[in-house]
């Protein structure tokens, strides 16, 4: 059976480009033949499904991932070839991201985790001008620090932003 073959983009590389890739299917008569959750086009020989990684709530796509699939154990076809020539044309490495798309991913998800340490950091030294304990402040701290752990621990680009204190976890217990 021929091997699967994936091309993985950011969501402005596709939307660009979304055009051209659809063209393509329709050329090597792949219909579309999917639903909403499960996006597909397929012919009798092969079939090209895709998942996309979206941000319904700004409406936009933040990644493209469309894979190449063999129905009939072929190991290539035209289709193949002309989508490996698109994804040349347009800087899609096979398998991942492109460099630059990959950098300026990263480069968001440092801005978006430095704008969050400076709205959520407690601000130690005011908190004990301000005449707040300090095993308060120390319980502020290790509060962030363990919300940034968890932060870090995901995508921040799609955490949805700080979470709301746990119930009880406010002021100290004496």
């Amino acid at each position: 059976m021929g091997t699967d073959v994936c091309l993985t983009m950011d969501g402005d590389s596709y939307a660009t480009h979304k055009d051209a890739f659809k063209a393509i299917l329709k050329r090597h008569g792949l219909l579309w033949k999917g639903t909403r959750d499960n996006v597909w086009w397929g012919s009798a020989a092969e079939k090209v499904e895709a998942t996309y990684v979206r941000d319904e709530a700004a409406d936009v796509t933040i990644s493209a991932t469309l894979c190449w699939k063999p129905l009939k154990g072929q190991g290539s076809s035209p289709c193949l070839e002309e989508l490996r020539t698109w994804a040349a044309e347009v800087g899609i490495a096979e398998g991942g991201l492109p460099t630059a798309a990959a950098e300026a991913k990263e480069a968001a998800v440092s801005k978006d985790q430095m704008i969050w340490d400076l709205v959520w950091r407690p601000q130690e030294g005011a908190l004990e001008a301000k005449g707040r304990p300090k095993s308060w402040i120390e319980q502020d701290r290790r509060r962030f620090e363990e919300e940034r752990a968890k932060r870090q621990g995901s995508d921040p680009a799609l955490s949805g932003g700080p979470q709301r204190r746990a119930k009880g976890t406010k002021g100290a217990k004496g």
